[in-house]
């Protein structure tokens, strides 16, 4: 398999191990709640039984020795089989683990470390699968259950089998092991010491667009956002990379910080900076969904005990980083609150004229979703990180933190992505003709220009040839997806050690190609893309603060209360969030969504009323 092919499959995988283990977390509680009593996992009359298997944790206790064991025999074979789905989510992480690291490692063996510049592809995948990694380690280790889930597992399991344990029970206990938390952090700065140079060299390249793209002052300024900055330009297709990493910013903050969590001893001085800013704009990181980690304390004291690093005296950096903590849980909530802001005045420009000139849609398509993706993550941000708002001084940071407005920004969200579905064939067909008419010919001109063929090398110069043809040829049913992995590859190809590529004399050129497939993806992946920048389905998580806030907004918001009508929109997605791997979940969701929606309507029956 293809080394950028296996990156992506181990993306999607770590994805999926994510959820289900969070579904693993939703079925232990889900046993309490079938008839209201606790289950042998918290039940008063197993605590004796389940302690003594737990005292000699990771050691298995024979079964004869095990006082009480009685209260499992006769329930031991349909806990074997209750569980064993479950125990399998861990036999998958820990092969997921193992196999990860060693693709890491080999891969960071035979490459130089990725310029996204050149390969943002390839450079964002590699950071995203680190990252992947360290939350599913993480997110492990925040099982409350997971001592005992192996115990019950392990005595129910020799229990039916005549005293034979699972064949991948030692499998799943060492991976329980290494997510311990006095094992985990030291673990994992073991294994990330070969990623090292990668991981920095990756994140030196946001050493200036990370703070502009975080500040509502500096997106102002530069009218990145703003279909009206350059009013000659508005009719003309938008071919700005600054766009692609604005639509990255929540992923870049995951990854400075748990780059700085996993190689302190490895921090550069200008990472260092990307390390404040990052703290001091969240007060908690996402594992997963609405499970989230506070990693500032463990950022302070690997900083404050490393005396290895060369480049840099960490220890000077604490008190800044202790204030970026404290402004995490304070000023930040004004921070967001200005790009909210922002956002509102942005959005609400673009609802004018596009309503006005749904033609312009098209031409300015990236930028109207970079917004949408930023008002999404703004949005987002806000249910993840309010729950750790703090004093700010002697008053209480209650403006910065009440969200008073979120409401307004619902209301853009729904009216626009509405405009462009009413809209989209008019967007695909505007995309189509410019790959046919714009773009095939210059792509042909790139494959005939010996300066950057040399470059790119066969694999680059053979996958501009084929996305060149494609696009001559390209209708609304067009499918560019094997010509985006074969660009891709190319990436990956010009990080090769040998044979060695230089592609730095022809990056501007890379940088169009990028902005071509992503044109691609308009045509061949028109909804994909704009539910990934929109969709807020995940707000279910945060039902109980949805719920409040919708009162709130119905009541007495500051915006008009029909804006409020929007949250039953985002509410109509929240079924979405069941899957078919877990039934009850999904039932739940679905009968959770119809109560909460029913309680919706009433507060709206009883505004107008």
């Amino acid at each position: 398999m293809e080394l950028h092919s296996q990156l992506v499959g181990l993306l999607s995988l770590g994805k999926g191990l994510l959820h289900r283990i969070y579904d693993v977390n939703l079925w232990v509680r889900s046993l309490e709640d079938e008839d209201g009593k606790g289950s042998y996992f918290t039940d008063v009359k197993f605590q004796r039984v389940n302690e003594q298997m737990l005292s000699k944790y990771p050691k298995q206790l024979p079964v004869d020795k095990i006082t009480g064991i009685d209260l499992y025999k006769g329930i031991a074979s349909r806990i074997v089989e209750d569980m064993d789905p479950w125990f399998q989510v861990f036999i998958d992480a820990a092969n997921y683990h193992k196999i990860t690291i060693e693709v890491l490692s080999s891969l960071v063996g035979i490459t130089k470390p990725f310029q996204f510049k050149s390969s943002s592809f390839i450079s964002a995948a590699f950071n995203e699968l680190y990252t992947i990694y360290m939350r599913l380690l993480l997110f492990t280790s925040q099982f409350k259950f997971k001592r005992l889930f192996v115990c019950i597992f392990s005595v129910c399991h020799r229990i039916v089998y005549g005293g034979k344990s699972h064949q991948s029970q030692q499998i799943v206990l060492e991976y329980m092991n290494l997510t311990e938390s006095k094992n985990l952090w030291k673990r994992v700065r073991e294994e990330f010491k070969p990623l090292a140079l990668h991981i920095i060299v990756g994140l030196s390249h946001f050493r200036m667009s990370y703070p502009e793209l975080h500040s509502a002052a500096s997106l102002r300024s530069s009218g990145l956002l703003s279909l009206t900055a350059d009013p000659s330009q508005l009719t003309q297709p938008v071919i700005n990379p600054l766009l692609h990493q604005l639509r990255l910013s929540s992923s870049v903050s995951l990854w400075i910080a748990f780059a700085a969590a996993a190689i302190p001893e490895f921090i550069t001085e200008e990472i260092v900076m990307l390390v404040k800013l990052a703290l001091s704009r969240s007060a908690a990181f996402t594992l997963y969904r609405d499970v989230s980690i506070v990693l500032h304390d463990e950022i302070i004291d690997a900083f404050g005990s490393i005396k290895t690093n060369k480049t840099v005296k960490l220890s000077k950096h604490a008190s800044d980083l202790k204030e970026a903590r404290r402004v995490s849980t304070s000023d930040a909530g004004d921070d967001h609150k200005e790009v909210r802001l922002l956002l509102r005045h942005e959005l609400t420009s673009m609802l004018h004229i596009f309503s006005d000139s749904p033609g312009l849609l098209a031409p300015k398509f990236e930028t109207l979703l970079t917004a949408l993706s930023v008002a999404k993550k703004e949005v987002q941000w806000f249910f993840e990180n309010v729950t750790y708002a703090k004093s700010k001084g002697k008053k209480k940071s209650e403006s910065s933190w009440e969200g008073r407005r979120i409401s307004a920004l619902l209301h853009l969200l729904f009216q626009l992505t509405e405009l462009i579905f009413d809209h989209r064939e008019l967007i695909v067909g505007y995309y189509v003709s410019l790959l046919k008419n714009g773009h095939a010919s210059k792509l042909k001109k790139l494959a005939s220009t010996h300066l950057f063929t040399n470059a790119v090398g066969k694999q680059g110069a053979a996958a501009i040839d084929n996305l060149a043809s494609l696009a001559e040829s390209a209708t609304p049913g067009s499918n560019f997806e094997e010509a985006r992995q074969q660009w891709y590859q190319a990436q990956m190809a010009f990080a090769f050690q040998s044979p060695a590529l230089d592609v730095s004399t022809v990056v501007e050129d890379i940088t169009y190609v990028d902005t071509i497939l992503f044109h691609t993806q308009i045509v061949d992946s028109f909804a994909l893309l704009l539910n990934e920048n929109t969709s807020l389905r995940e707000l279910w998580y945060f039902k109980e603060k949805f719920a409040a806030m919708f009162d709130q907004a119905i009541r007495d918001g500051p915006d008009q209360p029909a804006h409020a009508m929007s949250f039953l929109h985002v509410a109509s997605h929240f079924p979405l969030n069941g899957t078919p791997f877990f039934p009850a979940e999904r039932a739940a969701i679905g009968s959770g969504s119809v109560e909460l929606a029913k309680s919706m309507l009433r507060g709206v029956f009883g505004r107008v009323a």
